[in-house]
């Protein structure tokens, strides 16, 4: 009897997953289901297991290792345990511009000391 101590919650959304490394592979697949920790997703290519990957969900990305891969029904059963995760990213890339753009409007608002100039 397989004993979980996160509950798992079925979801059926396409994701991105990029397989990190010296030359990285992207392919698309669907997330079956996701817990706190980890993830379980269907891709038509076998992914090796501890491989790093980054996989792009909706609005959000997710770093993780492979923990399994096996076949199923033609295609293949993918296990991500999750390292790290980023969410609502187009906010955060909001943040990063609303920041830089003050940062160059404090750069223009400093006084000038003519005494380095020199």
């Amino acid at each position: 009897m397989e004993q979980r101590k996160q509950i798992r919650v079925p979801v059926q959304r396409p994701v991105k997953l990029t397989v990190l490394g010296d030359n990285p592979t992207e392919m698309e697949g669907y997330l079956s289901n996701i817990s706190g920790r980890g993830l379980r997703m269907t891709m038509s290519e076998a992914i090796p297991v501890n491989a790093a990957v980054r996989v792009d969900i909706d609005n959000s990305m997710l770093l993780g290792e492979v923990c399994y891969c096996e076949p199923f029904g033609g295609q293949w059963a993918v296990g991500l345990e999750m390292e790290q995760s980023l969410s609502d990213l187009s906010g955060l890339c909001r943040l990063v511009e609303r920041l830089m753009m003050e940062e160059k409007r404090n750069d223009k608002a400093a006084p000038v000391d003519n005494a380095k100039t020199r």
